[in-house]
């Protein structure tokens, strides 16, 4: 799973209960409709903006070792003798 799709997950029940309380704040206390799509919108540009900063949190391990160079290019610099 890519690191934005596991940040995303992680994010959706706080914008589910952002969106319980503003439903409900608008049903008790008379707010205004279009709060609601308003503080969604905005908890979830917070997330957008925040997510360069916690990129690395949401990351996997980094293997370690000889497993951290499999793939990698590599050069030869002296004769290998095969």
């Amino acid at each position: 799973m890519a690191t934005w799709q596991r940040y995303g997950l992680f994010q959706l029940p706080g914008l589910g209960v952002v969106a319980v309380l503003v439903i409900l704040g608008a049903y008790w206390f008379d707010l205004p409709r279009w709060t609601i799509p308003l503080a969604l919108g905005i908890w979830t540009v917070k997330d957008l903006l925040l997510y360069p900063f916690l990129k690395s949190a949401y990351e996997g391990p980094k293997p370690a070792g000889p497993e951290s160079m499999v793939g990698s290019v590599g050069t030869v610099t002296e004769d290998c003798g095969i």
